[in-house]
């Protein structure tokens, strides 16, 4: 009898346990679909922000494993039924990057890409957060090393080509614009960046002496952690904007109004992909610049995570939202479950008093 009473106890939970940790996210990813472009193949980009590895200081050791699961879990399910060609991780990889010491970071990094594996057909960029190294005033030339070296990728500005579609990283912690030696850096590969696209689109005698060879020209893709300037995300909507009606101060929650104008000018880019909100929000800034804010990843930031699957052609692009499992859904999920095993029990028994009786 004891052993009927604990299976009707552990079934329920034990079927929850391997839905909520693995199928539901089969289940709710297997909806996501890459958005469509008319025209040769695109390129297709994952773009996935603040997914805010915990380290030793913030968290509960409960928390950690949870979260850090629940992003391996998910991430690892859209690689697998989505095959991007590129995955674009827009800045706050991690959550005390910007303090932690130099083991430590190594040892986040190390964590952050055991979780965020990918095949190697699959090409990875990263920019880096104010987390990740931490804000203006306050970055080290060490740390920005280490991300550098940690991450493979540059935290000024960096120009890179996929499928003859140019991305343009940015640091956003370098668009101060005080005059710093990192913000000089930055400002002038903006505009060294700024000039080359306007010679692909009007190729002069002095652009071919300067550059050589120039490519076919393509209006680029901004990635940065910072959004682009604006009031609040009140212009926003969608189940994932926010609801909070905060304020933005300008170089905390969002780029300066000059640097803003500085991107646009410099590099009249199609589109701007950013994070560091953990809401989602999609703008058209004049004459026709897509800005895509994404939404964090991690259930620690929001119910509802999400990212964005980007279809690109020199040409053409278009864009489409992923969402994740609500946590709300799995707790009511394993609630469920447990309610149900102890209803089975109760059954059980009074089946079992009633028989004795008999």
């Amino acid at each position: 009898m004891a052993g009927v009473r604990l299976l009707h106890l552990t079934l329920p939970v034990l079927v929850a346990l391997v839905f909520c940790e693995f199928f539901i996210y089969y289940l709710v990813i297997l909806q996501c679909y890459w958005p469509q472009v008319d025209g040769p193949q695109p390129l297709r980009v994952m773009m996935v922000a603040d997914t805010h590895l915990l380290g030793k200081r913030n968290g509960h050791w409960f928390d950690k494993l949870r979260r850090e699961w629940q992003m391996y879990r998910s991430f690892q399910t859209a690689v697998a039924t989505l095959h991007p060609s590129a995955v674009v991780f827009l800045g706050d990889l991690l959550d005390e990057g910007d303090f932690a010491t130099s083991s430590d970071f190594q040892q986040y990094a190390r964590r952050f890409k055991s979780l965020f594996s990918v095949p190697e057909e699959v090409q990875t960029y990263s920019v880096a957060g104010n987390h990740d190294i931490g804000f203006h005033y306050r970055v080290r030339d060490g740390r920005n090393t280490e991300f550098e070296h940690s991450f493979n990728s540059s935290v000024g500005v960096e120009l890179v080509e996929l499928n003859d579609v140019p991305f343009v990283l940015v640091n956003s912690v370098a668009m101060e614009g005080d005059g710093c030696q990192m913000c000089e850096r930055a400002r002038y590969k903006v505009t060294e960046i700024g000039q080359l696209l306007r010679c692909q689109q009007n190729p002069t005698d002095s652009c071919k002496r300067h550059y050589g060879h120039l490519k076919k020209y393509v209006r680029p893709v901004i990635l940065q952690h910072f959004p682009l300037y604006r009031p609040s995300d009140d212009v926003c909507e969608g189940e994932d904007a926010a609801t909070d009606h905060q304020q933005f101060r300008q170089r905390w929650e969002c780029l300066s109004m000059e640097s803003t104008q500085v991107l646009l000018q410099s590099l009249n880019p199609r589109l701007v992909v950013d994070g560091h909100t953990h809401h989602g929000c999609h703008l058209i800034h004049p004459p026709d610049i897509h800005e895509w804010t994404v939404p964090s990843f991690s259930w620690r930031n929001r119910n509802n995570p999400a990212f964005l699957l980007v279809a690109l052609t020199a040409d053409k692009m278009a864009v489409s939202k992923c969402f994740l499992p609500r946590e709300s859904t799995v707790i009511f999920i394993y609630v469920c479950s447990i309610l149900t095993a102890g209803i089975w029990v109760c059954v059980v028994r009074k089946r079992h008093r009633v028989n004795k009786r008999r």
